[in-house]
């Protein structure tokens, strides 16, 4: 098991589903994320999924452009698109949401743990 964190911001607002076969419900969004290296710069977006009950409960706040951290189990795939290219796809199965506080962005919200304990950590 690969586990990755990364901070980047939603390319939409996040929306939650519900199985239709087994009925759990779960929070999905995109995450935009910027790498730079000397005259290169690169977005990556990032599918994250979670699970964890008190995650479901920030689908409000989890907005178009909102800088998120999050972390959790890393995976990728490929997809062939209309046009036939394969693309590699980039995806989280989320343990925890932060919102940082950059530049006065996001400024006083705090965070989601794990399942484990269920805290929420404020990260001013």
């Amino acid at each position: 098991m690969f586990k990755a964190q990364v901070m980047g911001r939603l390319g939409k607002d996040a929306v939650v589903y519900e199985s239709s076969t087994t009925g759990t419900k779960f929070l999905t969004f995109t995450l935009a994320v910027n790498t730079k290296n000397l005259n290169d710069e690169k977005t990556y977006w990032i599918d994250v999924r979670s699970f964890n009950p008190n995650h479901l409960k920030l689908v409000n706040y989890l907005t178009k452009g909102k800088a998120l951290v999050v972390g959790g189990d890393f995976n990728t795939g490929t997809i062939t698109d209309k046009t036939g290219t394969v693309r590699i796809t980039h995806s989280i199965t989320c343990d925890y949401i932060t919102f940082p506080n950059i530049g006065g962005s996001n400024k006083n919200e705090n965070s989601t743990n794990d399942s484990s304990n269920n805290n929420v950590r404020n990260h001013n």
